[in-house]
């Protein structure tokens, strides 16, 4: 199938063409508003998907010329060469609204409506939300990239109504949409229903995001890998300059070698890494229901666990060469020897975060 693409230069029409070409192998070429070259790419075309289009300008007649006269021009060469090529467009929730975008909008859904008709074409009009994602441009028609933007670079927000609602759609929700309707797991319908949305204040958008920026400090993680907030943080880290691609951590060093916590959260503990120099030990403890896992990612250690009420001993050697999850159990006292040349390395999950009030954490020899 031979995919021809309007406004592929754009935010989402760029995250279209890249998905498309790169993820789904699909053939697809970007119409370059070379517009006597239309006619050629739109007879040479199995599908159109036309998202090319405005929403802000200092010219009203912007509105027009980009969003409808552009729409009326691909449904007149089709009908010119007698082609029923199917059409992907995007629209807006705004179509109906009192403003020269919105008019311009539903002027061009009519105008591809009435070409359904007369062509017995498919078209399905996408009425889009806000849209957020990679590559959105800040300061221009996006709330979330310019809050992603500002907080990210330390610059500063402005909210007029904490208590305003946003209706947001996610960019890579959008182009599993388009691609369902290319693949026919979607039926072409003029307005199909998009159920992927999320719905948030502009109070608590901006605190999501601030306490993604603040998560280098603090460590905390929460729900990173599932819904809005997954994809929000994975909008945020596209807007950090690139000087801040990375971070320190804090290190807490004795004579024993270094410990560093890495990232914490409130349901599901924390994950930390520390050394022991050669000979060091570390341990020495037991808890009542605190656990943990270790993995040496360098080195050589000797791991120690002695059960406190009938003294039952076991120990084993660990190195990076076998990689085995070492778990401490509630009520063993444990420790762990450099029994090696070299600083050893392990990485360590609890599951809890540490409470310096309540560290469930009694020391207690492992002499065997």
């Amino acid at each position: 199938m031979k995919i021809l693409l309007t406004g592929g230069r754009g935010f989402i029409g760029s995250n279209i063409y890249y998905q498309l070409k790169d993820f789904y192998q699909m053939e697809i070429t970007i119409y370059k508003k070379e517009k006597e070259d239309l006619e050629k790419c739109i007879t040479d075309t199995d599908l159109i998907i036309h998202f090319a289009g405005i929403n802000r300008s200092q010219n009203s007649e912007d509105f027009k010329l980009i969003n409808f006269d552009l729409t009326k021009i691909i449904c007149k060469i089709c009908k010119k060469n007698k082609l029923n090529i199917p059409i992907i467009y995007s629209s807006t929730i705004r179509a109906e609204d009192d403003s020269v975008y919105g008019n311009s909008k539903l002027l061009a859904e009519k105008e591809l409506i009435k070409y359904s008709k007369e062509m017995n074409a498919e078209v399905s009009i996408l009425r889009l939300p806000n849209i957020f994602g990679k590559w959105c441009k800040p300061n221009y028609n996006s709330v979330v990239a310019t809050f992603c933007n500002n907080i990210a670079n330390n610059l500063e927000i402005k909210i007029h109504d904490n208590n305003t609602i946003l209706n947001l759609l996610y960019i890579d929700d959008l182009v599993s949409i388009v691609h369902d309707l290319i693949r026919k797991k979607l039926p072409y319908q003029q307005y199909p229903i998009i159920n992927n949305n999320f719905h948030i204040s502009l109070k608590d958008l901006a605190e999501m995001i601030y306490s993604f920026r603040n998560s280098r400090k603090n460590l905390n993680i929460e729900d990173y890998g599932k819904g809005l907030k997954k994809y929000l943080y994975s909008t945020y880290l596209t807007y950090l300059p690139k000087n801040k691609f990375s971070y320190s951590l804090k290190e807490n060093k004795d004579h024993r070698g270094i410990f560093s916590e890495i990232f914490k959260t409130d349901s599901s503990g924390q994950v930390s890494m520390f050394t022991i120099n050669p000979n060091e030990i570390r341990g020495g403890h037991y808890h009542h229901t605190k656990t943990e896992k270790f993995l040496v990612i360098s080195g050589k250690a000797k791991f120690r666990s002695k059960n406190i009420i009938n003294n039952e001993f076991v120990e084993n050697i660990y190195t990076d060469k076998n990689l085995e999850i070492i778990e401490t159990i509630p009520g063993w006292s444990h420790d762990i020897i450099n029994i090696g040349n070299d600083i050893t390395k392990i990485l360590v999950w609890a599951n809890e975060k540490f409470d310096i009030n309540k560290p469930d954490t009694i020391l207690s020899e492992v002499n065997e």
